[in-house]
């Protein structure tokens, strides 16, 4: 279990919340939650509690996007499409779609165009086969510090991993690129305790005790992930594509895709790879220094080329390219 937090588990305890697992361990909530009314009980007994809204400790939360819709996990296919946690949302609002992103939509514009009514859990697994893509996320099972809090990438505490996704990296996969929804190589190098895609990815390889190694370039060099030579690399290349091999294996590509997530939309202009993005568009101007007021000036004298959302435009290209292998 990563990011354990007893107190949090014990809260559950001391308040009478109803259907808790038997102790706080991965075997215990997988054997927990492979009986569904167990998690129904719960999540049940947790609001008459506590409510909707609490801005304290969160319910035991199974992942239903994994294990409901575990066929769309698919290695026959090409990508694998990696998120991290859904948002407290799925239990809060039962107009959202039940299904990954279903409070965030706007990832299936940047993949696959569809806005409004043409969002359907349908239309989505209908596009996500056609394009050979698979989709799971990192965490299994996890309890939120503040149940309120939508961001899964700080919040979770108390993880199962989905550790099949380990399974991608077998010689019988087809997989060939993982496009990860949220964070970097250097959270996945640091292996630091945030809570984000590539941060899940790098504990699930950790716990498989399996050797891999890590490259900022498809032949190489490659080195172990311990190894000092990965942070020099880090330091040096930190890009948003890079690869990862199994012993012997092929290696896997990985795109750190920028964050489909309306929230990332207010950091995403600090981003360095957007301001590239944005250098890529204008001629004789370098924008990598700018302040943030400098750059929306140069995007603003440029309406031409950027919208009134130039960070949606940034992303509906980037996921674009990297469904073209570029």
């Amino acid at each position: 279990m990563k990011k354990d937090a007893v107190n949090l588990f014990q809260e559950l305890n001391n308040n009478a919340v109803q259907s808790i697992p038997n102790e706080l361990s991965d075997d215990a909530f997988i054997q927990w939650g492979n009986q569904i009314e167990n998690v129904e009980e719960h999540i049940n007994s947790y609001f008459e509690i506590f409510g909707d809204n609490n801005g304290g400790t969160g319910p035991i939360e199974k992942n239903p996007n994994v294990y409901e819709h575990i066929e769309d996990f698919d290695l026959s296919r090409i990508f694998l499409l990696l998120g991290p946690f859904p948002s407290s949302q799925y239990l809060q609002n039962d107009n959202i779609l039940q299904y990954y992103y279903g409070d965030d939509p706007e990832l299936w514009y940047y993949l696959f165009g569809f806005e409004g009514d043409d969002v359907t859990v349908g239309s989505i697994k209908g596009e996500l086969g056609k394009r050979s893509i698979s989709i799971t996320d990192v965490y299994a099972y996890a309890q939120r510090k503040s149940f309120i809090n939508p961001n899964p990438n700080d919040n979770l505490k108390n993880i199962v991993l989905n550790s099949a996704v380990l399974k991608v990296f077998d010689s019988q996969s087809n997989v060939k690129t993982i496009l990860t929804l949220s964070g970097t190589m250097k959270d996945f190098v640091d292996n630091n305790q945030k809570t984000n895609t590539t941060s899940g990815l790098r504990w699930i390889i950790d716990q498989s005790k399996e050797n891999f190694s890590i490259s900022a370039f498809e032949n190489g060099p490659f080195y172990p992930l311990n190894n000092d030579n990965v942070n020099l690399l880090i330091d040096a290349v930190n890009g948003p594509v890079w690869w990862l091999k199994k012993g012997n294996n092929s290696p896997i590509k990985v795109v750190s895709l920028p964050s489909p997530s309306k929230n990332a939309a207010r950091r995403m202009t600090l981003s360095g790879f957007f301001r590239e993005w944005v250098n890529s568009k204008i001629d004789n101007i370098n924008v990598l220094e700018f302040t943030t007021k400098q750059l929306k000036a140069v995007m603003a004298q440029h309406q031409d080329v950027f919208t009134n959302t130039p960070t949606k435009k940034y992303r509906r290209e980037v996921y674009q390219n990297a469904l073209m292998g570029e």
